[in-house]
């Protein structure tokens, strides 16, 4: 995480992603869509009592809050929680942009 001041006095905080090496890029269709069917719609999807996370541009607006939520062990709900390969495909995800 890095936090930016400017001239102003407004701070602004970020987060940074950083990967060392070739890594085969994270999909939602190959890789986070099949992880949302499995662990999320239950909850998350048409016939579930949460908001709806069933598409890549709902995630996208919520990202923090699902990776807070994931890491934090909070979600899902149901066991069991997804493992630290799951976690950190949803932030490669992210850091490639959300393709």
């Amino acid at each position: 995480d890095v936090a930016v001041t400017y001239a102003d006095d407004e701070v602004t905080d970020a987060s940074l992603y950083f990967h060392k090496g070739n890594l085969a890029p994270v999909t939602w269709e190959a890789d986070i869509q099949p992880l949302y069917a499995g662990r999320c719609d239950y909850c998350h999807g048409p016939s579930g009592g949460a908001h709806r996370l069933d598409t890549p541009q709902a995630w996208e607006l919520d990202i923090d809050r699902i990776l807070e939520a994931v890491e934090q062990g909070r979600m899902p709900r149901l066991p069991p929680q997804l493992d630290d390969f799951e976690i950190a495909m949803i932030e490669r995800w992210r850091a490639g942009g959300f393709r």
